[in-house]
């Protein structure tokens, strides 16, 4: 783990740094599907809501039908009574290897990576919180002296539901 303080989540793959710094973390696994099976079911943007703790559901928009870039995607989220609606922009896509999407205003970064491997295809997560402005900085603005522990509670939080859409979307592309 690189980390610029002592806070730290336990895992490896959490990068706990200032927000202005940009906290990320990551999740994979080597799922028993090839990579155009997997690529198949990431076309749907909603595919992930099966799995995730905040994502609802999400939808292609501006008449897309799968990935591209400059493509655009609406996503609903919720958590506990809180629900929210983004816009992301597909901002890196090359099929069947690397999809990363940019969460308006610079929220996040959020990219699948595919990778051909022993028994399937390696499937990795990826998410860089900000720089822009979220709930993560207004709760960051309401309580600064606890910034670290914010982030640190939120990359575990977003690493636990991210592992599980990881072999969610790879049980999906098996079964494809």
């Amino acid at each position: 783990m690189t980390a610029d303080t002592d806070t730290d989540t336990g895992n490896p793959n959490d990068r706990v740094v200032a927000f202005v710094d940009g906290p990320e973390t990551w999740a994979e696994a080597v799922v028993a599907a090839t990579p155009e099976a997997v690529w198949q079911v990431l076309s749907d943007p909603g595919a992930p809501a099966a799995f995730s703790d905040e994502l609802q559901s999400a939808n292609w928009l501006d008449g897309a039908d799968g990935p591209a870039v400059g493509a655009r995607f609406e996503g609903h989220n919720g958590r506990g009574d809180t629900e929210w609606t983004t816009t992301s922009t597909v901002v890196e896509c090359s099929p069947h290897e690397r999809l990363s999407y940019l969460v308006e205003e610079d929220v996040a970064t959020w990219t699948w990576t595919l990778e051909p491997a022993d028994g399937g295809t390696r499937l990795r997560l990826h998410t860089k919180l900000g720089p822009g402005r979220s709930g993560i900085t207004w709760a960051i603005k309401n309580n600064p002296d606890a910034e670290m522990e914010i982030i640190a509670g939120r990359l575990t939080a977003l690493r636990q539901s991210m592992e599980a859409t990881v072999v969610g979307i790879g049980a999906l592309a098996a079964g494809a």
